[in-house]
C-alpha cells in the first residue's frame, strides 16, 4: 500500500530508533489536497527519491518546538491503521516544510510500500481495569477485567461460566486514566465504548476465560492513550531525552544553515 492511499484525519504513529533505544510521536494526516501545501508535495517527492508522500500535523517536542526526522544514524518508522488492519512503512523520510501560509507541517516519503504487520505485541498495552462486557441482544452485563488493549484489538477475562461463545459480538465499556501529556491528551479519565468480534479464547486458573476481541473499526482515542502510555513506560529516560535532544539539535541546524544562506 502507497502512503499516498491514507485519508486525511487518519493517526501515524512515528517512531524513532537508535540501536534499543526509541521514541514515539502520534500526529495526523492531512489533506492531500490543500491549496497551502499540495504544488510542494511533488517538489518534497523529488527530492527523497520520487516516492509517495504524506503531509501530517507538525510533529513538537514537550515544550512546542518543532522536531526534525533528518537527523543522520537514526531510523524513521510509521504505522497507521488502514481498513481495520495495522501497516507499516520502513525507512520513511520526515523532511519539515513550510507552506504558501507560512504554516509548519510535516511530510512523510516513502519509496516502497507499507506492508500489513501482523505483530500484535508491538502494540499492546497492559491496564489491568475492570470493564462491563455485554453481548449484542442481551441486556444483562458481564464483569470483566480489560486485561490489555491494542490499536485493533483489546484482551478481556471473564468468569468461566459465561455464555459467550466465538465470533460474538460483544460491547466493552471501560475506563483508562492517563496523565497530562503533550500529545493531543489531556489527563484524566477516558471513557471507552468498543464493539469487536470474539476472535480468541483460552482457558485461565481459578474458572476464568481470557477473550480476544477484534475491535469493529479504528478507534482513535484508543489510539492516543496506546500511544501515551507507550511513551510513559520507556523504560530508559534518559536514551529519550537523547534521542529528543539529536532531533532538536538537527531542526536548530537546519535553521542555522537557512539563515546563512
Amino acid at each position: 500500500m502507497k502512503i499516498d492511499a491514507i485519508e486525511a484525519g487518519t493517526d501515524i504513529l512515528v517512531t524513532v530508533r537508535s540501536g534499543e533505544k526509541h521514541i514515539e510521536f502520534l500526529t495526523t494526516a492531512l489533506d492531500r489536497e490543500d491549496p497551502d501545501y499540495a504544488e510542494l508535495l511533488p517538489v518534497v517527492s523529488a527530492k527523497y527519491g520520487n516516492g509517495a508522500t504524506l503531509p501530517v500535523e507538525l510533529i513538537c517536542a514537550d515544550d512546542k518546538r518543532p522536531l526534525s526526522f533528518m537527523t543522520q544514524g537514526l531510523m524513521y518508522q510509521i504505522v497507521a491503521v488502514v481498513d481495520a488492519k495495522p501497516y507499516k512503512w520502513l525507512g520513511v523520510v520526515i523532511p519539515c516544510i513550510k507552506t504558501k501560509s507560512g504554516k509548519l507541517i510535516h511530510v512523510i516519503t516513502a519509496v516502497t510500500d507499507g506492508a500489513v504487520t501482523d505483530r500484535r505485541d508491538e502494540y499492546r498495552v497492559y491496564v489491568g481495569t475492570d470493564g462491563i462486557l455485554s453481548l449484542t441482544g442481551k441486556d444483562t452485563g458481564i464483569s470483566a477485567l480489560i486485561k490489555d488493549v491494542s490499536m485493533m484489538g483489546i484482551g478481556v477475562v471473564v468468569s468461566a461460566d459465561a455464555d459467550i461463545g466465538m465470533d460474538s459480538i460483544v460491547r466493552a465499556k471501560f475506563e483508562l486514566k492517563v496523565k497530562n501529556r503533550t500529545h493531543k491528551l489531556n489527563g484524566g479519565m477516558m471513557h471507552f465504548d468498543l464493539l469487536g468480534k470474539i476472535v480468541r479464547c483460552k482457558p485461565l486458573d481459578n474458572d476464568r476465560m481470557l477473550y480476544g476481541v477484534h475491535l469493529m473499526s479504528q478507534n482513535n482515542a484508543l489510539t492516543r492513550y496506546i500511544n501515551v502510555r507507550q511513551s510513559e513506560q520507556i523504560e530508559n529516560e534518559r536514551s529519550y531525552r537523547e534521542l529528543q535532544k539529536a532531533l532538536l539539535g538537527e531542526m536548530k541546524a537546519y535553521d542555522d544553515r537557512k539563515n546563512r544562506s
